[in-house]
C-alpha cells in the first residue's frame, strides 16, 4: 500500500494537474447533460447515463496507462499501428452499420456492446503520421519527402472517405493540414492544394458525392429550405437553444430538446442552451477553449518533435470536432454527424478523448524538466 502511494505521488507530481481537472470537468458537465438529454418520465437515470459514467471511468484509467509510454518508442510501433487502424476501417466498411440502419456504417455490434472504430484510429493516425513527418522532417519541401508523406497518409484517407463518414474525414484531413503546417510544410504547397481542391470540386459533386451527401451539405448551411428533414434537427436545435435565452429554463426542465433525434449524441449542446441557458452554453465553451489552450502550451514547450506533433494532431482533432459539432447545433454548418468531446454520449467517444489526453501527458511527462508553467 505504500508503494502504491509513493508510485501515485511520483505520478501526479510529473503530471499536468491543469489539463487533467480540465478534461474532467468537461467530462462530468458532458455526463450531467447526457442525464439532462436522456432523462424521461419513468426514470431520471437512463441506461446512457450509466454507460457514459462506465466510459467515463474507463478512459480515465486508460489515460493514465497511456501518459507513462515514452512517445518516441511508442512511435517507432507505427506499422503495427498503420496495419491495425487500416484493419479496423476495412472491417469497418465490410461489417458495420449505422445505429439506425442510415447509410453512415461506421459502427461495430459485438452484442450489446457497439464500437466506433474510427474513434481510436484517429489516435493511430495522429502517432503514424508523427513518425513519418519525423523522418522527414529535414527535407520536407523536398518531392521524394512529399510522396513519402502522401503514401502514408494517403492509404488511412482513401479509406476513410470509403467508409463515407463525411465528418471524421473531414477531421482526419484537418489534423494532415495542421500537423504538416507544424512540420514546416512550405505556404506554397497548401495554396497549391487549395486551388486543386477547389477545381476538383465540381468533379467531386457530380461523380463522387451520392445524392444524399448533396443534399445534407446544401441543405445544412440553408435548413429552413427543408425545415421538415433535412434541416429539422438543426432548426430544432437552434430553436432549443435560443429558447434557453441567459440563465435557461432548468435542470430536466427543457422541452424542445425533446423534439431533437440524436439530442444526446450530435447535439447535446443544445441541452446545454436550454436548459442551463446562455450561461451553461458558454461553459461549455470555455472549458474547451482552455482545454485546447493546455495543450496548445504543452506542444509549443515540448523538447522534440514528436511531442510536438502528437500533441497538435491532439490539438486538431479536437478543435475540429469542437468546431463542426458547435457549428452544426448552431444551423451553420452541415449535419454531419461529430460527437462534442467529452460530453457528447458515446463510450468509443469518451475513451477514445481520454486517450489522446495520456497522449499529451505522456508528452508532457517527457518534457517535465523543460516545462515551467505558472499553474
Amino acid at each position: 500500500m505504500d508503494n502504491f502511494m509513493r508510485q501515485s505521488k511520483a505520478f501526479f507530481r510529473r503530471t499536468d494537474i491543469v489539463l487533467l481537472l480540465t478534461a474532467l470537468a468537461c467530462s462530468c458537465y458532458g455526463l450531467l447533460l447526457v442525464l439532462a438529454a436522456t432523462a424521461s418520465s419513468s426514470a431520471v437515470l437512463s441506461r446512457s447515463f450509466f454507460v457514459q459514467a462506465i466510459a467515463l471511468m474507463l478512459g480515465f484509467g486508460c489515460m493514465f496507462v497511456v501518459a507513462l509510454f515514452d512517445l518516441d518508442l511508442l512511435t517507432d510501433l507505427w506499422p503495427i499501428l498503420y496495419a491495425l487502424a487500416a484493419g479496423a476501417i476495412v472491417i469497418t466498411i465490410l461489417f458495420g452499420k449505422g445505429p439506425t440502419g442510415d447509410s453512415n456504417r461506421n459502427w461495430i455490434y459485438l452484442g450489446p456492446v457497439s464500437v466506433q472504430p474510427t474513434e481510436f484510429v484517429k489516435l493511430a493516425y495522429i502517432l503514424v503520421f508523427a513518425k513519418a513527418l519525423d523522418k522527414v522532417k529535414d527535407s520536407i519541401n523536398r518531392l521524394s519527402s512529399l510522396l513519402y508523406l502522401a503514401a502514408v497518409a494517403g492509404g488511412l484517407l482513401i479509406l476513410m472517405v470509403l467508409q463515407g463518414d463525411m465528418g471524421t474525414t473531414l477531421v482526419f484531413f484537418f489534423i494532415t493540414a495542421l500537423m504538416l503546417f507544424c512540420a514546416g510544410l512550405d505556404w506554397k504547397f497548401f495554396a497549391g492544394g487549395l486551388v486543386a481542391v477547389v477545381l476538383a470540386a465540381p468533379f467531386a459533386w457530380e461523380h463522387l458525392l451520392s445524392g444524399y451527401m448533396r443534399d445534407r451539405i446544401l441543405y445544412g448551411f440553408r435548413p429552413e429550405l427543408d425545415p421538415t428533414n433535412y434541416g429539422f434537427q438543426a432548426l430544432q436545435s437552434k430553436i432549443a437553444i435560443g429558447s434557453g435565452q441567459f440563465f435557461g429554463k432548468g435542470f430536466l426542465n427543457g422541452t424542445q430538446i425533446s423534439l431533437i433525434p440524436e439530442r444526446e449524441t450530435d447535439f447535446l449542446y443544445a441541452t446545454a442552451g436550454e436548459e442551463f441557458g446562455f450561461v451553461g452554453s458558454m461553459l461549455v465553451l470555455l472549458l474547451l477553449l482552455f482545454l485546447l489552450l493546455r495543450i496548445l502550451r504543452i506542444a509549443v514547450s515540448s523538447s522534440n518533435d514528436i511531442s510536438c506533433l502528437v500533441c497538435m494532431g491532439v490539438f486538431a482533432m479536437f478543435f475540429a470536432q469542437i468546431f463542426e459539432n458547435i457549428g452544426m447545433c448552431l444551423a451553420l454548418l452541415p449535419v454531419v454527424g461529430i460527437t462534442l468531446p467529452f460530453f457528447s454520449y458515446g463510450g468509443s467517444s469518451m475513451i477514445s478523448c481520454w486517450l489522446a489526453i495520456g497522449l499529451v501527458m505522456a508528452a508532457y511527462r517527457q518534457n517535465e524538466s523543460t516545462l515551467s508553467f505558472d499553474s
